[in-house]
């Protein structure tokens, strides 16, 4: 759901990247990305990279070094991008759609991406530029404001859905068949 967006971690995950992008010398949004799924360094990782050290593990610096290698080629090309291509590029090459993806228990989080798709959609629709959704981001991040009600497209499913009766809260079918109704 949309009043949650910017409570949850993806939210503060990509406003933390696009920060950084923006604000390079923004030393709180570089050490969030670190532990973020972007990054994905273990806390020995995290220290060595904050404290300027050689990184000591291998998984660690394979992860560091990919996150700066995207990094590099999107802050050369920024501008280049509009709002929604950037966060689609960071969404798919970073590896975070796979990481939520590979974990059933972060699945509704791709949802939450659609969500902040729908706003970099409209922002780019209205002209606004990437410092814009950066401000606006960090206006919202850790509030339960809807802000503004996003529109997220989705395929439209023919034939026979079957699902719960809370998940069919608020949906509307032409037929519905209840089973199992005269069993106890």
């Amino acid at each position: 759901e949309s009043r949650s967006l910017m409570l949850e971690g993806l939210s503060s995950d990509f406003y933390s990247y696009l920060q950084y992008l923006v604000y390079p010398e923004d030393k709180i949004a570089f050490a969030n990305l670190l532990k973020s799924p972007f990054v994905r360094v273990s806390d020995s990782g995290f220290k060595e990279i904050l404290s300027g050290q050689d990184i000591t593990n291998e998984e660690d610096k394979r992860s560091y070094d990919e996150f700066l290698a995207l990094y590099n080629e999107i802050k050369a090309k920024l501008y280049s991008y509009t709002l929604s291509q950037l966060l689609v590029k960071l969404y798919i090459e970073s590896g975070y759609k796979a990481y939520i993806e590979l974990k059933p228990k972060y699945k509704p989080y791709s949802e939450h991406f659609d969500y902040l798709f729908d706003y970099a959609v409209s922002y780019d629709e209205e002209g606004y530029t990437l410092s814009d959704f950066v401000r606006m981001l960090r206006s919202l991040i850790g509030t339960s404001d809807r802000g503004r009600e996003a529109k997220v497209l989705k395929e439209k499913l023919n034939g026979v859905q079957i699902m719960t009766m809370h998940k069919s809260k608020g949906l509307e079918f032409p037929i519905v068949f209840c089973s199992f109704l005269g069993s106890k």
